[in-house]
């Protein structure tokens, strides 16, 4: 796996919980956090913090999306 979009707010396992197991599993693996909730900017800070190469708000726009996978797939 070379990138993963995770969500914040998931059932069973948040976004922030995933992030770093997926360093831990992948630690290669590019990681996109994002976010539509009312805090979405204190969540996806810490994703960053966590280790998200990258944080998308939403709603985003197709085009947004598939810049940020292209950056980070490069």
């Amino acid at each position: 796996m070379d990138l993963a979009l995770v969500d914040i707010f998931m059932p069973n396992m948040d976004g922030l919980e995933v992030i770093p197991l997926l360093h831990k599993i992948r630690p290669a693996c590019k990681i996109i956090a994002m976010s539509g909730g009312a805090w979405e900017w204190d969540y996806l800070d810490t994703a960053k913090q966590l280790g998200a190469n990258d944080m998308l708000k939403k709603p985003f726009s197709l085009q947004e999306l598939l810049d940020a996978v292209s950056s980070q797939l490069n």
